[in-house]
């Protein structure tokens, strides 16, 4: 019924999902970049599709701030495209918003990724494995080297047992730190 719209700058009439104004923007992650973010103890892969700057951040931010939720779609067809070679999941997990913060947005960004990722993959969403027990100051307040210590201990897994020999993809929106 409508045309579609460009998912990074909102502009309709465009003939895919995003626009080549856009798309020119667009810059990829470096591997060597999510490498250095891993822990190779508990840590198989990261997978970011785009820097965190200039349209993409811009376009991820209006969906988490002022619910513009039909760019989920996109940003997770995205998102899949990229996951070929990863280890298929056994259940995927979307990191959970600290209950306050829940109250005060109509969805969790991380949980549209997760569920659209579940009707690719076939894995079932598990919402009840993992919670925020208390907040922490938001991440893009706060300095890489706080950042990378600030969200240590706020999260804690409910049940352990369900996690024992599979393979969880854990969805969030932004990975910086």
């Amino acid at each position: 019924v409508f045309p579609p719209r460009c998912v990074f700058c909102g502009r309709r009439g465009c003939s895919e999902n995003v626009c080549p104004a856009c798309e020119a923007q667009l810059l990829p992650v470096p591997p060597e970049q999510l490498r250095r973010l891993g822990d190779p103890r508990w840590l198989a892969h990261i997978l970011a599709v785009w820097q965190y700057d200039g349209v993409a951040r811009r376009a991820l931010l209006a969906l988490k701030y002022y619910k513009s939720r039909w760019r989920a779609a996109e940003l997770s067809r995205q998102l899949a495209a990229h996951t070929a070679g990863l280890p298929a999941p056994d259940l995927i997990i979307p990191v959970p918003d600290h209950p306050s913060a829940a109250k005060k947005r109509p969805y969790s960004v991380p949980a549209l990724f997760a569920e659209r990722l579940s009707r690719q993959t076939g894995a079932p969403v598990a919402v009840d494995i993992l919670c925020k027990h208390y907040s922490t100051p938001p991440q893009h307040k706060l300095s890489r080297q706080r950042r990378k210590g600030n969200p240590v201990g706020a999260y804690r897994v409910v049940k352990p047992e369900a996690l024992r020999g599979k393979t969880v993809w854990l969805v969030d929106d932004i990975v910086t730190t």
